[in-house]
């Protein structure tokens, strides 16, 4: 039996250490699909430019087709330092091709 490519899992476990956003990842990982936990204390997602997207503590979420990079999380509550943790499937270099070129 040959394997020609092992598929790569990603696996991140942040947590908020002020009230401001923060990225997922400051480089470009894409994922084919990707389940987002938040294991503590409310939290708020969106992009970079504003975060309107509530997910309570236990919520899991799940996008397909994502960038970490354009992914930003933000406390719910003040002072709250939310923890979530991201599990996805790493798409390929030729995957991430494939998608933009239709």
């Amino acid at each position: 039996m040959t394997i020609t490519y092992v598929q790569s899992y990603f696996n991140k476990s942040m947590t908020a250490t002020s009230d401001a956003p923060f990225s997922l990842s400051f480089a470009d990982i894409w994922l084919r699909e990707a389940n987002m936990q938040v294991l503590s204390n409310d939290a708020l997602m969106g992009d970079r430019n504003g975060q309107d997207f509530e997910m309570a503590t236990g919520a899991v979420a799940t996008f397909p087709y994502i960038n970490l990079a354009d992914v930003f999380i933000k406390n719910a509550g003040a002072g709250a330092n939310t923890k979530i943790v991201v599990n996805g499937v790493v798409m390929t270099p030729a995957q991430v091709k494939r998608m933009f070129e239709g």
